[in-house]
């Protein structure tokens, strides 16, 4: 079913059908206020205008599949909070927004179809926390994201902003099944976390973005992703976050300065348009092969490089770190003075003409290492 326009509020109770001692014949007050009958009819109406009630996650005693619209009650462009008030009884099923602290979760238990916050004329700013307990075809806030968010099963597609409108998150996100697309148009300032494969990963891509995560936050993969945008040619951003997916990287594009560790399981393609790491800071480790990274031009990098297996194609500007891999090296070319070590390790020495040199430790064979 389809809910009308406006600020939904979430009810808070042990009983999804109203009745908070499970005894026939007894409704929460609060519920019955609300227009609710025991068990609920349909379809009961907004108790006010742009106001709405959504009993224990389901709307109107429905537990879906539904769609959830949500556009600019307020003269500020419309929010979505809610909230188990302190001080009120456990089984509180309305609120004002000036009454809402956050303390609960905003909760949809059902699968759910669409879900839009705000409009392209009217930003909305999401506020609350919010929980998503079913499958979620597509979710789009047209304006920040505040508030913790956790999807528990599979989003098809998953948008903060818009290219022509980015809009920040300084909330988390969370996905706990398959993510297909999620695009962060605007700056990230939390943790992401994804505990399935993710298929497309879009972060800062819109015009203005500055930075993916600050120092310490994390994008946590615990599986694959495919297919990896931070920044844009237009607008270069600052990767703080560190990058950790346990699964394949398979392609990454990054325009802009890495500043985060990276780890990867391991990592089919890489562009970076600007640095890699920071010097006896960050670390890059891939736990099996690295098929194929370029950094810059102009880009250098800073990290220490631990690759499991063998290393493909590397070609960069000036190597700082110290770069070990266990097995083969096809190809690497790079602006240092290459410096072949006649007793290694290490094999080869990237003379910067300062202090310190990078170098090149491989366990198997190794191919091309040149200047360019």
């Amino acid at each position: 079913m389809a809910l009308p326009a406006g600020t939904y509020y979430v009810a808070v109770s042990s009983a999804p059908d109203g009745n908070p001692a499970g005894v026939p014949g007894v409704i929460d007050p609060d519920y019955a206020a609300a227009g609710g009958a025991n068990p609920p009819a349909l379809p009961l109406a907004p108790a006010a205008p742009g106001a709405g009630l959504l009993f224990n996650g389901f709307p109107f005693g429905d537990p879906g599949q539904y769609t959830l619209k949500i556009a600019g009650a307020d003269q500020a462009g419309g929010l979505v909070e809610a909230a188990e008030i302190a001080g009120l009884p456990l089984n509180n099923t309305r609120a004002t927004a000036t009454d809402l602290t956050g303390v609960a979760e905003f909760y949809i238990g059902g699968d759910v179809g669409k879900v839009t916050i705000g409009a392209k004329q009217v930003p909305a700013t999401f506020t609350g926390d919010a929980l998503f307990g079913g499958t979620v075809k597509q979710f789009a806030c047209l304006g920040d994201v505040t508030g913790d968010l956790v999807f528990q099963d599979d989003v098809g597609k998953f948008a903060i902003g818009s290219k022509r409108m980015p809009a920040d998150l300084t909330g988390s996100l969370t996905f706990q099944g398959l993510a297909k697309t999620v695009a962060i148009y605007g700056n990230v300032n939390s943790d992401l976390t994804f505990l399935d494969d993710v298929n497309k990963l879009e972060l800062a891509t819109g015009p203005g973005s500055t930075q993916v995560g600050l120092a310490g936050d994390l994008v946590f993969v615990d599986g694959n992703l495919k297919n990896l945008t931070a920044g844009s040619r237009n607008d270069a951003i600052s990767f703080n976050a560190d990058i950790d997916v346990s699964g394949a990287l398979q392609k990454a594009n990054i325009y802009g300065d890495v500043l985060g560790n990276l780890h990867a399981g391991s990592w089919r393609n890489g562009r970076i348009s600007g640095d890699l790491g920071v010097h006896t800071v960050t670390t890059v480790n891939i736990d099996t092969e690295l098929r194929s990274l370029r950094i810059g031009p102009p880009g250098n990098l800073y990290s220490d490089m631990n690759i499991g297996t063998n290393l493909g194609n590397l070609r960069l500007d000036a190597i700082w770190g110290d770069i070990t891999v266990t097995n083969d090296v096809r190809s690497i070319q790079t602006t240092s003075t290459v410096l072949p070590q006649a007793v290694p390790p290490p094999d080869y020495i990237f003379d910067n003409g300062l202090d310190p040199n990078g170098s090149l430790t491989a366990g198997g064979e190794i191919g091309r290492v040149r200047q360019m």
